[in-house]
């Protein structure tokens, strides 16, 4: 039986990263492994997922579950990125891994920032060291080709293309049809509410939020008689999507088509209450790609320190659906939404295309982690 550990953005809770850890675990499962997960709750990622789970703070615990493992699997998600310090605390596992001679994964790994030498050096020296290095994006595989052994690199896609739709009594009574002719998903992104390295750019993107989004709503509920419904992917101690939720709809004037999600969905739930939607507006990587990968226009706006989401609707070739929060009015924004439900047959067809091309990518990722594994 092979033992793996499974390590990344789990247990915050963040619907995204829950949903790379989903098929991460389900893979494992079927192939009869034994699994440990370090998790930032394992509280909860045990009970979600009915796995072995250990603290990622806990150095003893860490240390000794990987003194027993046969393999260390690091992703997916954007952990490698030296703006926020946390480089060394990510590759420090693997490293211990890799010389107490387990084979290591970096499995859809994410590129975000890599703006120093030093960190370069660290990162190249541990990438020595893998097994198998997948990347789920272009820009991310350009930014390890100058770091890595290329035959060790490869071009995936993120695992949450294949996560499937749920629907339970929660969801068909979110997504359940009401009076309104139409219906908008919006996910928004609560990392503002975080007083961290970049706090400046986050405080000016939440007042521009802020202003913006009450009077977009308002003239897009008038418009279209539409429904609105708020779905939180973060509901956690370093990030809540329902304060900017509420916070938008209290400055609203139409606030009877506003509905809020309080609680927050498992990957599958969310995606098929994405999935209900006429379209979509995204701040977040994981609920375009759920949007999306169920055919549903959307429309995404980007943040100058995560290029993932533009880079997404680059690779999509809908682009002109993406718009950079500096660029942001109530007008442009409204523009496209309106271009996007205008052309939604044409935007069904581009990714019903391109979607299959990620879902296969995905799918390649794990063929690669069962060869090298010889799972």
């Amino acid at each position: 039986m092979n033992k793996v550990i499974i390590s990344g953005w789990y247990g915050i809770p963040n619907v995204g990263a829950e949903s790379i850890l989903t098929e991460h675990v389900n893979f494992f499962k079927q192939k009869n492994s034994k699994i440990t997960v370090l998790s930032w709750n394992p509280e909860f990622t045990k009970k979600t997922y009915d796995v072995r789970s250990k603290s990622q703070f806990s150095l003893l615990d860490v240390k000794n579950e990987i003194k027993k493992c046969d393999s260390f699997v690091l992703g997916g998600g954007d952990v490698i990125d030296d703006i926020t310090r946390g480089l060394v605390f990510w590759m420090s596992k693997p490293w211990l891994a890799s010389i107490l001679k387990k084979k290591v994964i970096f499995s859809t790994v994410g590129v975000k920032h890599l703006n120093y030498e030093i960190s370069k050096k660290i990162l190249k020296c541990m990438l020595k060291k893998c097994d198998l290095i997948t990347v789920r994006d272009k820009y991310s595989f350009y930014m390890l080709r100058k770091l890595s052994d290329n035959k060790k690199l490869h071009l995936v896609s993120d695992s949450s293309f294949l996560l499937p739709k749920r629907y339970t009594p929660d969801v068909n009574k979110i997504i359940k049809k009401g009076k309104f002719k139409k219906k908008l998903i919006v996910s928004l992104c609560s990392s503002f509410q975080q007083k961290l390295i970049w706090s400046k750019f986050k405080i000016f993107n939440e007042r521009k939020i802020l202003d913006i989004f009450p009077k977009l709503l308002d003239k897009l509920v008038r418009t279209y008689d539409l429904e609105v419904i708020f779905l939180p992917m973060q509901v956690s101690d370093i990030g809540d999507d329902r304060i900017l939720y509420f916070q938008i709809m209290n400055a609203m004037e139409n606030r009877e088509n506003v509905k809020i999600v309080n609680n927050i969905l498992s990957p599958e739930e969310s995606k098929a209450v994405f999935s209900s939607g006429d379209v979509t507006l995204s701040m977040r990587f994981h609920s375009s790609i759920f949007s999306t990968s169920s055919y549903i226009p959307t429309v995404g706006i980007g943040y100058d320190f995560s290029p993932r989401i533009e880079n997404y609707y680059n690779e999509l070739n809908l682009h002109k659906f993406f718009i950079n929060i500096n660029n942001l009015t109530p007008q442009k924004l409204f523009n496209l939404i309106e271009l996007s439900l205008i052309e939604k047959r044409r935007i069904k067809a581009i990714l019903e295309r391109k979607i299959k091309i990620f879902t296969d990518k995905a799918k390649y990722n794990f063929n690669l982690i069962e060869n090298t594994l010889n799972l």
